[in-house]
C-alpha cells in the first residue's frame, strides 16, 4: 500500500497535507494555545449515591469545601454538552482522611455515554497537604484517544470514592468516526473479537471445551435490575437491509433466576447501534431458556410467540457445563421474516410486518442475566458471500470462510499474499482456511467455489518497513545518533504516494518537524529516508506513514515511535 510517482506537490497542496496530518494525529502545526477550562452545567452532572448527604453535584460545584463521598461502585458523570479534545483533568481529594479512597478509582470518557474508554486509574494515594489540586495531563492518559463528550469518575465495586472537585480542560473537537459499510457480506469464526464492540456485559473470545474459538457473554448480574437484561455487543461499522443471518448459539449453564427472564436475542436492522434492544427501529428475535421463542419489533410490545414444543424444548446445560449448539437462520426480505432452526427446511416463523418496516440497520447480540456462546456468524446479502480483508503492514492473519473448501481460485496478482491451507471443520461448519500477509483481498464464495482477487493498494509480503538505527531495526527513537526509515515493498496502485514523517512534542502536541517525501515507482518501492531528530529526544513522538497525496488520506496505519523508558 505504498507507492512512488514522480510529481510536484504545489504549496497549496503541502499546506492541505500538513493540515490533514495535524487533524489526523491530533497535533498542532503552531505552538499550542493553552486549553480552556470547560464550563460545567450542573444540570448535566449525574451520578450515584453519596455517603451521608454528600451528593455527586458537590464534585462539580466549584467549591473545594464540599465533596462527593461515593459509595461502593458509584460514580459522578459530567456531560460537557459537546465533544472536546481533553488536554487535562484536574481533581482534588475530598478530605485528608479520605485520600486513600481515591486509589483504584478511575476516570473514563465516552462519546455517546454508552461505550467508555479508560482514561486514567489512580494507583497512588494523592497527597492532600493543604488540599493540592492534582492535574492529569494527556501524556499520562491510558488511551490515545482524548475526544469525548462525557467524563466520569468511577469507584470500583468494593470501594468508596471521595472527591471534592473535578475540572476539565480542552478544546471543541469533532469525534473521530469510522465509515459505515452497507450491505456487505460478513463471516466471523471469532479467532478475535475485533469486529465487535461490547456495550454491556462480559464478552470475550475463548476456547470452548471442544477447542474451537467462540464469542461468549458470561455476566449474569450487573447489580442493577434495569440493566441486567441489556447485555449486548454490536458490529458497529456495518449495516444491512435485506439479508440472511445465520449463527450458532449455545446456552452456557449460568442464569441469574433460571426462569423466563433469562434469554439470548439478536437484533437486526437497528437504526442506532448503541441503543437498547427495545429500539422500535429494528427487529428482535429472542429465545428463553425455557424454550419459548419470540419475534417482533424491538420494543417487545407485540411479539409473536412460539412454544418450547415448537422450538425443540428448553435450553439446558449438559455435563460439560455447556448446552448443545443450536443453529438459527433468519431470512429477512423487505417486511417478511422467516426463521429456520437447526438447518430445517420448513420455517418456524413466516412473519410479515404490516407496519412501517425498518429500512436498514445494525446487527447486535443480546443476553439477559444468563451466559451464552456464539459462533460462525454469517450475514449474506446477494446470494453469494463476499468478503474483504485488509491486513496491516508487517502483520499476518488467518481467515476462515464458509465453504467446503476443496479448491480456491486465487488470482495471480494475489497469490503472493494468500496461502490456501485447505478444508477444515469449525464447530460443525465446513470452512476454507487461508493464511494472509499484509495486503488487501476480495473473496467471493459461490456454490462452495472461492475466488480471491487483489484489492487496490495491496502490499507485497516481502516487506521492509520500519525505523533503523546503527543498521538495526528499532522499536524506539534512538537516544542519540542518526536514524533512517527504510521502505522496501510493492503495491498495486497507480496513485501518487508520499512517505511522511512527523516529529512533535509529547507534552504540548506542538509540531517540531514534518517532511513529505514524494515517492517514485509505486509498484516497487526501495528507499531509505534520513529522519531529522532533535538533540533532546526524551519527550518527543515520531509518526511515519504512507499517504495518498491525491485524497490526502493515509494508506497504511501510521507507525508510532517514542523514546525508550
Amino acid at each position: 500500500m505504498t507507492g512512488n510517482l514522480s510529481f510536484k506537490i504545489k504549496s497549496k497542496r503541502i499546506s492541505a497535507v500538513l493540515l490533514s496530518i495535524a487533524l489526523m494525529l491530533g497535533y498542532t502545526a503552531v505552538p499550542a494555545l493553552a486549553a480552556e477550562k470547560i464550563a460545567i452545567d450542573p444540570n448535566n452532572v449525574t451520578g450515584g449515591e453519596g455517603y451521608k448527604g454528600s451528593p455527586y453535584l458537590n464534585a462539580a460545584d466549584g467549591n473545594l469545601d464540599t465533596f462527593f463521598d461515593g459509595l461502593k461502585g458509584q460514580y459522578v458523570q459530567i456531560d460537557m454538552g459537546g465533544t472536546y479534545d481533553i488536554s487535562s483533568i484536574k481533581y482534588r481529594a475530598g478530605e485528608d482522611w479520605a485520600t486513600e479512597r481515591m486509589v483504584g478509582c478511575y476516570f473514563e470518557g465516552s462519546v455517546n455515554g454508552i461505550v467508555w474508554e479508560r482514561i486514567y486509574t489512580v494507583t497512588e494515594e494523592p497527597e492532600w497537604g493543604n488540599g493540592e489540586i492534582i492535574e492529569l495531563k494527556k501524556e499520562v492518559f491510558e488511551t490515545d484517544n482524548a475526544i469525548f463528550r462525557y467524563i466520569r469518575l468511577q469507584a470500583p465495586p468494593e470501594q468508596f470514592c471521595n472527591v471534592a472537585e473535578i475540572e476539565l480542560y480542552g478544546e471543541h473537537a469533532e469525534p473521530v468516526t469510522e465509515p459505515v459499510i452497507e450491505d456487505q457480506s460478513f463471516f466471523d469464526t471469532f479467532e478475535t473479537a475485533e469486529n465487535w464492540t461490547d456495550i454491556l456485559g462480559n464478552w470475550s473470545v475463548n476456547k470452548g471445551y471442544d477447542g474451537n474459538s467462540v464469542y461468549s457473554q458470561s455476566m449474569t448480574d450487573t447489580g442493577n435490575s434495569s440493566t441486567r437484561n441489556e447485555m449486548r455487543a454490536v458490529i458497529d461499522n456495518r449495516t444491512w437491509s435485506d439479508a440472511v443471518y445465520e449463527f450458532d448459539v449455545r446456552y452456557d449453564g449460568a442464569a441469574l433466576n433460571n426462569d423466563m427472564s433469562n434469554w439470548f436475542g439478536v437484533s437486526f436492522r437497528k437504526k442506532d447501534s448503541y441503543t437498547s434492544w427495545r429500539d422500535e427501529s429494528g427487529y428482535m428475535l429472542y429465545w428463553r431458556i425455557d424454550g419459548r421463542m419470540e419475534l417482533g419489533k424491538g420494543n417487545a410490545s407485540d411479539m409473536t410467540v412460539k412454544s418450547a414444543a415448537e422450538t425443540g424444548g428448553p435450553l439446558s446445560a449438559s455435563a460439560e457445563e455447556t448446552g448443545d449448539w443450536r443453529h438459527v437462520k433468519i431470512v429477512n426480505r423487505g417486511n417478511n421474516i422467516k426463521v429456520f432452526l437447526d438447518n430445517g427446511s420448513t420455517p418456524l416463523y413466516d412473519w410479515t410486518d404490516n407496519s412501517n418496516h425498518a429500512d436498514k440497520g445494525y446487527f447486535t447480540l443480546n443476553a439477559s442475566a444468563s451466559a451464552w456462546s456464539f459462533d460462525n456468524i454469517k450475514i449474506i446479502t446477494d446470494g453469494n458471500l463476499s468478503y474483504s480483508a485488509v491486513i496491516p503492514a508487517n502483520t499476518s492473519a488467518t481467515l476462515y470462510l464458509p465453504a467446503d473448501g476443496q479448491s480456491a481460485d486465487i488470482d495471480g496478482a494475489a497469490a503472493a499474499g494468500v496461502k490456501y491451507i485447505g478444508a477444515v471443520e469449525h464447530n460443525g461448519v465446513k470452512t476454507a482456511k487461508f493464511e494472509l500477509v499484509s495486503g488487501g483481498y476480495d473473496f467471493v464464495v459461490s456454490d462452495d467455489k472461492i475466488t480471491v482477487t487483489l484489492k487496490d493498494e495491496y502490499v507485497s509480503s516481502d516487506i521492509v518497513y520500519g525505523l533503523y538505527a546503527n543498521g538495526e531495526k528499532t522499536e524506539y527513537i534512538p537516544a542519540s545518533g542518526d536514524a533512517v526509515f527504510k521502505a522496501r515493498l510493492s503495491i498495486n496502485t497507480e496513485k501518487p504516494v508520499s512517505l511522511i514523517y512527523a516529529v512533535y512534542d509529547k507534552t504540548t502536541n506542538e509540531l517540531i518537524t514534518v517532511k513529505i517525501n514524494e515517492l517514485e515507482n509505486p509498484q516497487n518501492i526501495d528507499t531509505e529516508i534520513p529522519v531529522a531528530l532533535p538533540e533532546e529526544r526524551s519527550d518527543i513522538i515520531l509518526r511515519i506513514f504512507l499517504w495518498d497525496t491525491e485524497t490526502m488520506k493515509p494508506i497504511l496505519k501510521s507507525l508510532k515511535y517514542t523514546s525508550a523508558e
